[in-house]
């Protein structure tokens, strides 16, 4: 079963010196230390504001977090000074180090690591190549957000979306403003602990895919786990080979309605827990609800999947992480479309579920 034990409100809307907090990450190191990372928006908000990436740790299970740092601010390339859309935090633990990376302006990507849990990170260095080893001509690049994985072998791999989008110049006569799609999604892959990414493959079977989230399986395959923008409104998962060549089976899987919007996975000791707002997107509409945030669970690699435990009525994009007996759900609550709080909640998980908690906690 899972039982809540504490709840912490990280950021609300228009306070400190930023209008909006939206797009979460999260991860726990080995020795339990949670980090979490995310984007703080100035002026109106919106996906091409002035963003900032904010990183904040806590040694204490979630209970109190250290203040902000940002560590898009150790960049000394002179082209990316100025106002800039920082966006999409993405955060791995793996072992003794913490990687993150994040990117610039949709079109430039960025990797960093700190060797102390997260009090400091080294000096992001740009990784924007391995996405040019992609067969696909992209004006859009993103990674995540939400977690990267460590695979069995001692891989990274990162969930990332491309997209061809068309340029809006009604909203910014520069051109930096793009659409977001049409879109693919797949992954990137470092093989030695982040010093050099390569590109993993597209799943071009995946009508405008985009953000995405991985873990390993018991059979050593890859669970991918799709943001769907189609009319089924429902998630959309594949299969990839240990050599992440491209997926060997993808299917719409009815069992997790969706609203098109960010879900997360994490694969604690053979459970695969999910976290997503479990609305279908309504008829005639390509987005839906954002409510009823639920983890479910796969007892089976990812073949069926059943609701466990409802986070909150009112939701957002979620993260999700695990250590030996705990979940960490780190998400936004959004009413009236703004993200009023980034909220997260720690669940003691027990012994063996029995009926869905349907009342949110």
């Amino acid at each position: 079963m899972l039982e809540l034990t504490n709840t912490t409100v990280l950021e609300k809307y228009q306070s400190g010196s930023f209008t909006e907090y939206r797009i979460p990450a999260i991860a726990v190191m080995n020795d339990g230390t949670l980090i979490t990372a995310y984007e703080a928006r100035r002026g109106q908000g919106g996906d091409w504001a002035e963003i900032w990436i904010g990183v904040r740790r806590s040694t204490d299970g979630g209970r109190s977090f250290s203040e902000v740092q940002y560590p898009h601010l150790k960049i000394t390339d002179l082209s990316v000074k100025g106002t800039i859309t920082w966006n999409n935090p993405v955060l791995i633990a793996d072992g003794d180090l913490l990687h993150l990376l994040f990117c610039s302006e949709y079109a430039r990507v960025w990797y960093c690591r700190s060797q102390n849990q997260g009090v400091e990170f080294s000096e992001p260095i740009e990784i924007t190549g391995c996405f040019e080893e992609f067969p696909f001509s992209w004006n859009v690049c993103a990674v995540g957000p939400g977690h990267g994985i460590v695979a069995s072998d001692g891989r990274l791999i990162v969930p990332i979306w491309v997209a061809s989008g068309a340029i809006r110049m009604d909203l910014d006569q520069k051109g930096r403003i793009k659409e977001h799609s049409p879109s693919k999604a797949g992954c990137i892959v470092s093989g030695d602990r982040g010093k050099t990414w390569t590109c993993g493959f597209l799943a071009d079977e995946i009508e405008n895919g985009s953000e995405t989230a991985v873990v390993q399986l018991q059979s050593g395959e890859f669970l991918f786990n799709f943001r769907n923008t189609g009319p089924d409104g429902c998630r959309v998962l594949g299969i990839s080979d240990r050599n992440l060549r491209g997926l060997t089976k993808q299917w719409s899987e009815s069992s997790l309605p969706d609203p098109c919007c960010m879900g997360s996975m994490v694969n604690a000791d053979g459970r695969v827990y999910f976290v997503n707002c479990m609305n279908s997107a309504e008829t005639g509409k390509s987005l839906g609800k954002r409510i009823n945030l639920t983890i479910t669970e796969s007892l089976d690699d990812g073949k069926s999947f059943k609701p466990v435990f409802m986070v909150d009525k009112i939701g957002g994009y979620a993260d999700i992480a695990a250590d030996k007996d705990r979940i960490y759900v780190f998400y936004e609550k959004g009413m009236d479309g703004k993200i009023h709080e980034l909220v997260l909640k720690c669940y003691h998980r027990t012994g063996e579920y029995s009926d869905y908690n349907c009342t949110a906690v």
